[in-house]
C-alpha cells in the first residue's frame, strides 16, 4: 500500500543539493519500504547512486521512514536501458551495498499494482511541477546555457565536422554490404554509436576492436554517471534478414554467431568481474590522460563523472541483418531480449531509425 509519492531535495557532498522521487509503501509484513527513483537529467546534482548513502540517512533523519525500513533504488526505463531495481543496504561504516531485484519481486514487496510502474515520472503533471520548482529553488540559473570551456567547444565542433551521415550508412545497408564494409564505415566516426547509447549524450569514450578475454568486441562505449555503463556492440552485415522466412521463432544463423560471441564475452566478464571492472577503469583513465587505446574516441567532455569504486553496468547489443517484417520481428526481438541476459538485438533498419542526424 502506498503512503506518499513526492519529489524530495536531498543533501550531497557537493555544493548543490540533488532531487529524486520518493514513494513510501507499507509491505505485507507491515514494514516501511522507501522506493527512491531517479529523475534522470533533471537532477540538480550527481546521481542517486552516487548519493544513496546520504539519501537513506536523510530520509531517516527527516522522519520519512524508520531506521529499520527497506530501501530500493529505482531507475525507470530509457530508450536503450531497461528499468532496474536494487535493494540498498547501508553498512555500519556508511558504505552501501546493491542487490539487484526483479520488478515482480518489488511489486509483491510493495503490495501494489503493476500499474504503479506503467508510466514514467515525467508523465505525472504534479510531479513534473514539483521537480521544476525544486530545481529553480536550488539554482535559479539552472536552465541558462552553460559556459563551456574552450576545449569542449572545439571538440564539439571537430566531432560535428567529421560526422558521417545516416544516409551514407543507409546506402551501404540497402546495397547489402557485409560486416567488414559496415564496420569500416562506422570506424570513421564512432560518435554515431555514442549518439544512440551515450547518456549523458556528450559524456562518452568509444572504442573499436576492444579486447575482452580471449576475443574482441567490435565496438564498446563507456558512458554514464557514478556507476559507469560499459556497452558492448557486435556488428554483422546487411546481406541477410535478421529472422528466417516464414518462421519467426528463429533468429538467422548469422545473427546467432554474433549472439554467441557476445555471450562468450559476457561469460568472461562475469566470471572475472572484479578484474574486468578494474581493467576498464584503468583504460578509461589512460584515455582521459590523452593516450589512444583501441582506436579510442572521446566526446566533448574529456573526463567521465564515474566512480571507479562502484559497480559497472554492462549492456550488450547485436546489430545484424535487415528487417523483413517490422511487427513480427519486433515481437521476436523483444521475446529474445526478455529471455536473455542483457542482450539487445537490432536489425540495421531498426537501429538506423534511432539516429537523430541526417
Amino acid at each position: 500500500m502506498k503512503i506518499c509519492d513526492l519529489i524530495i531535495r536531498y543533501p550531497t557532498l557537493r555544493k548543490m543539493d540533488g532531487i529524486c522521487r520518493l514513494r513510501t509503501f507499507v509491505s505485507n509484513d507491515q514494514k516501511i519500504v522507501a522506493l527512491i527513483t531517479s529523475v534522470d537529467d533533471k537532477n540538480t546534482s550527481s546521481s542517486i547512486t552516487n548519493n544513496i548513502e546520504s539519501i537513506c540517512k536523510y530520509l531517516i533523519k527527516k522522519g520519512f521512514v524508520r531506521p529499520d525500513s527497506t530501501f530500493v533504488e529505482h531507475y525507470e526505463s530509457q530508450a536503450f536501458f531497461r528499468e532496474t531495481f536494487d535493494f540498498i543496504k547501508v553498512n555500519q561504516n556508511g558504505s552501501a551495498e546493491w542487490t539487484p531485484a526483479e520488478k515482480s519481486e518489488i511489486i509483491k514487496l510493495l503490495n501494489c499494482e503493476a500499474s504503479e510502474f506503467e508510466s514514467s515520472t515525467f508523465k505525472h503533471g504534479r510531479l513534473v511541477s514539483e521537480i521544476e520548482q525544486l530545481r529553480l529553488a536550488i539554482n535559479p540559473r539552472i536552465d541558462f546555457l552553460p559556459n563551456e570551456d574552450t576545449e569542449g567547444i572545439q571538440r564539439s565542433l571537430e566531432i560535428e565536422k567529421n560526422q558521417i551521415t545516416r544516409d551514407s550508412i543507409w546506402k551501404l545497408v540497402d546495397s547489402g554490404s557485409n560486416e567488414i564494409e559496415l564496420q569500416k564505415h562506422v570506424k570513421k566516426d564512432l560518435s554515431i554509436l555514442a549518439e544512440v547509447y551515450a547518456h549523458p549524450e556528450d559524456e562518452y569514450i568509444c572504442f573499436s576492436e576492444f579486447p575482452i578475454g580471449a576475443g574482441i568486441v567490435d565496438f564498446v562505449v563507456f558512458t554514464g554517471r557514478s556507476r559507469m555503463d560499459v556497452i558492448l556492440i557486435e556488428v554483422k552485415g546487411a546481406d541477410f534478414f535478421l529472422t528466417n522466412a516464414g518462421n519467426y521463432n528463429k533468429i538467422s544463423s548469422k545473427a546467432e554467431i554474433a549472439l554467441d560471441q557476445i555471450r562468450n564475452r559476457l561469460r568472461y566478464i562475469y566470471e572475472n568481474y572484479d578484474a574486468f571492472r578494474q581493467k576498464v577503469h584503468e583504460i578509461r583513465e589512460k584515455v582521459q590522460s590523452r593516450q589512444t587505446l583501441y582506436n579510442s574516441f572521446q566526446g566533448c567532455f574529456r573526463f567521465l563523472e564515474v566512480d571507479s569504486e562502484k559497480d559497472i553496468k554492462v549492456q550488450s547489443i547485436v546489430i545484424a541483418g535487415r528487417t523483413r517484417d517490422d511487427y513480427e520481428e519486433s515481437k521476436k526481438r523483444h521475446d529474445y531480449e526478455f529471455n536473455s541476459i542483457r542482450i539487445m538485438i537490432e536489425s540495421w533498419d531498426s537501429w538506423l531509425r534511432k539516429l537523430r542526424r541526417e
